[in-house]
This record gives structure tokens, C-alpha cells and sequence, in this order.
């Protein structure tokens, strides 16, 4: 028990036929071996768990392997062992977080014009560089310049940006890139048939997208999983171990946002989200996970009213990921972030206005009726009922309100209740400006309360510019609505369709 290695230092790779992403160094290195032409100081720069001292160790054995220097180690003859223990002694690692003074450097310093004890190299891994003093980079200088031809330096760090330019001039530089998704779930599925550890592929990609990259995190978060499932790894556990939302729950929050119902995704977010003490930015994470699924599907099957709506949501929940992680009250910052959301003007506006387009509806020509005082036939009354009924969700009560006589529709208020009337009283501008354009005058019966501004509302006819008209359209105020920011530029009466 006490001899047990964690997974991530079992399946380290030992030569480079192991290395998975990193095709570009470990190409590179092997063909320095193969032609001779093996510099006197290398610096991997990278983020963590991405193989930059793994291969440092692999480009040390393949130095100093008996058979060496090889383009691959043999791994078993007793310079290869040692170097993988640990014990050989012409590699010599050095941790510069805790090694970082100038001492240790003139230590370093002085052992280097040393010959190697057992090998061909004397290999210095100095493991995040970026660490040292200023005053220690500047001991290193000379001799990085100017080492022994039997020594290479192997820098490693994943801030290449706080090391000297002189130090990075002297040096060839790798930039080690993060292991895509497949390359992640490659390894991991790898391991698990191994181990002899049952998984589901779902499993190992949330594993390895909350890896972000790093095979090291990937392998830690396997084992945790591994130890917290007992040996069988499916999406439910794996969520479970990692404290993860339940996917049921993110679905439901993600659907309750669409259907701007501020309630329920409050509800949900209080009671399967932070009473249960799940971070809020795992769970954020696991909102843009699925809303870009969302998207992705929308697209490749052409439903543009449902991608619009999911781009929406991906660029809101992109910010709110952004913002929490430098907010104290982060769980605040998303409520107040999910309110904005669930009360902005509705998202299927957007897919409606691009139907318009589609459809061939020229806005010059609908001002260019009003201007003109065309009015449309009353056949359209099924028509401007519909309109209606989809601006306003209460339309379907007061339709039954409606007295229709020629081109005049009253509503009688008196079969109404007062919170109807209050709703037809804030809206009814915009109502009559509907009916307007489908030929129809609309009137709002009170049934004796007086309304004086009623009245104005209905006898006023303004003579308005043709860039007002266009201002004042219902279509035109919708765009602005959608897009604050827009102005209007110009305005051209024209009969000319849009094709």
C-alpha cells in the first residue's frame, strides 16, 4: 500500500513514442539528436500538465541511454532506469520556486564545469525557471552563454513572459500547447481499458473538459472519479465526484432562461445550485457547456430562430463567467445577471424580424402607405388580431372584447376587469399605431370614465417628417428596441422591393 503511485506518475510517458500533443517538440528534439545539432540550452514554456518535464526527462535519457544519444531510449539499460527513478547522477533537477536564490546558482555554477560521473551529458531540469531572482538570472548568465560542451540546460516554465530576455535570447525556446479534447479522452480511455476500469465515453469527456487541457488534471481528476464510482465510471457519478450540477438541472435552468421565466430558473438556482454548495462557476461552465451544444446542433440542422437564441445566451453566460471570478459575491452577481436575462426584451423578436426580411417585407413601403393614406383592406382584421396576439400575451381576454363595425374596432372596457384595463390603457398607443397600418381605427370604450388623453391620443394625427414616420413604424421601434445603439441614417422613399 505504502508502494502505490498515483496514476498520474504511472502512466508518465517514458520515451517519445508516449507523448501524445506535442508532436512539434518531440519531432524537433529527434532530429537534433539524429543530426548532431543538440543545443546547449532548451526552455519549455507552458501551461501546467502539458508534458514539459516529462519530456525533459525523455530528452535526458535519450542523451545519456548506453545506446545514446539515441532519437528514442531504450528504457531499460541502467543509465534509462536510473534517470527514471531519479538517481542518476549526471541529471540533476532542481525545483526553482524553492531553489531561487543566488547561492543555489553559484552552487549550480560551480558544478557545472564538473565532467559527467556516468553519462555522455550533465543534464541541468530546472523546473519553473521563471521563479529565480533577478540576481540569480544574472549569475546564470555567463555560464548559460558559454557552458561546457557537455551540458544542457532544460528550463520549464509556465510563465515564459517574467523570464529575462536575456536568459530567453540564450536559450531554444517550445512553446508546448493544451491537449485537445480527443487527445485527453484518447489517454484517459487508454488508462481506464488498462486498469480494467469500466467507463462511459460521456464520463471521460467531462472529465477531460474540466481538465482544460491538462493531462496531469485529467489523470488526478480519473483517479478521484475512479476511487469515488469503485470502479465503474458513468456521466452521474463522474458529476457527483468532481461537484458537478446534475446535466437534468442544467437543462431545466437553460430552458427556464429561454421561456423568461424568472421564477423557476430562481428556484432552481436557490435549490439545486447553492443550498446544495455547488460553485457557481462550475455550474457556469457547465451552462456554457451545454448552450454551445445547444448552438452547434441549431446550426448544423438550420433552426436560426433556436441558434439565435443560444448565441444570446452563449455571449451572456461567456460574461457572467468572466465577471464572477473576480466578484466577492459571485453567487449575487449571477442572480442579478439571470434577472437582466429573463426580463430583456423577448429573443424571438430577432427571429421574427429575420422571417420579415425573408418573407420580403419592405419598411420604406409600409411608411410610404401611411404617408400616402393607403389603407389596407379589412380583410386583414385576422391578420392585425394575430399581430396582436403575439405582442401581447393578454390579447386572447380582450379579443373577446372586440366590436367590430366596418373599419372601426371598439373595445368595450366595461366587460374587463381593471387589471386589463390598465394593460390596454399602457399599451394602447401602440395598438392603435398597429391597427393603423391595417386600415383600422381603434377605440377604447371606458364606458363613461373620462379620459381626456384618450381622447388626444386618438384625435392627434402629427404631421411628422418621413424619418420620424419611419421612427415611429412598429417594425422600426422593434429593431431599435433589439438594438439600443442604432440610429437612423437616411431615409429613401422607394418602390423598389428587397430582393
Amino acid at each position: 500500500m505504502r508502494n502505490y503511485q498515483v496514476i498520474a506518475r504511472r502512466w508518465r510517458p517514458k520515451s517519445f513514442n508516449e507523448v501524445v500533443g506535442q508532436k512539434h517538440v518531440v519531432e524537433t528534439l529527434r532530429r537534433a539528436i539524429k543530426t548532431g545539432k543538440i543545443a546547449h540550452a532548451y526552455l519549455f514554456s507552458g501551461p501546467r500538465g502539458v508534458g514539459k518535464t516529462s519530456i525533459a526527462r525523455i530528452f535526458a535519457k535519450a542523451l545519456n541511454c548506453v545506446n545514446g544519444p539515441t532519437e528514442e531510449p531504450c528504457l531499460t539499460c541502467p543509465n534509462c532506469v536510473e534517470i527514471d527513478k531519479g538517481v542518476f547522477p549526471d541529471v540533476i533537477e532542481m525545483d526553482a520556486a524553492s531553489n531561487r536564490g543566488i547561492d543555489e546558482i553559484r552552487e549550480l555554477r560551480d558544478n557545472v564545469r564538473l565532467f559527467p560521473i556516468k553519462g555522455k551529458y550533465k543534464v541541468y531540469i530546472i523546473d519553473e525557471v521563471h521563479m529565480l531572482t533577478e540576481q540569480a538570472f544574472n549569475a546564470l548568465l555567463k555560464t548559460l552563454e558559454e557552458p561546457p560542451h557537455f551540458v544542457v540546460f532544460l528550463f520549464a516554465t509556465t510563465s515564459a513572459r517574467k523570464i529575462p530576455n536575456t536568459i530567453l535570447s540564450r536559450c531554444v525556446r517550445f512553446d508546448f500547447k493544451p491537449l485537445t479534447l480527443d487527445e485527453a479522452v484518447s489517454i484517459l480511455a487508454s488508462i481506464c481499458n488498462n486498469e480494467g476500469v469500466e467507463y462511459e465515453g460521456r464520463a471521460l469527456e467531462i472529465i477531460a473538459k474540466v481538465a482544460e487541457g491538462s493531462l496531469r488534471d485529467a489523470e488526478m481528476l480519473l483517479e478521484q472519479v475512479i476511487a469515488y464510482s469503485g470502479g465503474r465510471i458513468d456521466e452521474a457519478n463522474t458529476r457527483e465526484a468532481l461537484g458537478m450540477v446534475d446535466a437534468l438541472v442544467v437543462e431545466e435552468f437553460v430552458k427556464a432562461v429561454l421561456s423568461r421565466d424568472l421564477r423557476y430558473s430562481l428556484d432552481l438556482l436557490d435549490n439545486y445550485v447553492i443550498r446544495r454548495g455547488y460553485d457557481i462557476g462550475t455550474f457556469t461552465m457547465g451552462l456554457l457547456d451545454y448552450v454551445r451544444n445547444g448552438l452547434k446542433k441549431s446550426g448544423l440542422e438550420g433552426k436560426v430562430e433556436d441558434a439565435v437564441k443560444f448565441y444570446t445566451l452563449f455571449r451572456a453566460f461567456v460574461k457572467i463567467a468572466e465577471e464572477i471570478r473576480r466578484h466577492p459575491y459571485p453567487e449575487m452577481l449571477f442572480e442579478a445577471e439571470i434577472v437582466r436575462l429573463t426580463t430583456l426584451p423577448p429573443l424571438e423578436n430577432i427571429s421574427k424580424l429575420m422571417k420579415l426580411v425573408e418573407s420580403d417585407v419592405d419598411i420604406l413601403q409600409e411608411v410610404s402607405k401611411v404617408e400616402s393614406g393607403e389603407k389596407p383592406p379589412t380583410s386583414k382584421l385576422q391578420d392585425f388580431l394575430n399581430e396582436l396576439k403575439g405582442k401581447y400575451s393578454w390579447m386572447g381576454v380582450i379579443e373577446n372584447a372586440l366590436i367590430v363595425d366596418s373599419n372601426s374596432i371598439t373595445i368595450k372596457g366595461a366587460v374587463l376587469s381593471d387589471i386589463y384595463r390598465d394593460m390596454i390603457r399602457k399599451k394602447l398607443k401602440e395598438m392603435m399605431e398597429v391597427a393603423s397600418n391595417y386600415g383600422f381605427t381603434l377605440i377604447f370604450d371606458e364606458s363613461g370614465v373620462e379620459s381626456k388623453e384618450l381622447e388626444r391620443l386618438q384625435e392627434e394625427k402629427p404631421k411628422l417628417s418621413l424619418r420620424e414616420q419611419v421612427r415611429e413604424n412598429p417594425l422600426v421601434k422593434r429593431i431599435l428596441a433589439l438594438f439600443p445603439e442604432a440610429t437612423i441614417v437616411d431615409v429613401k422613399n422607394s418602390k423598389r422591393r428587397i430582393s
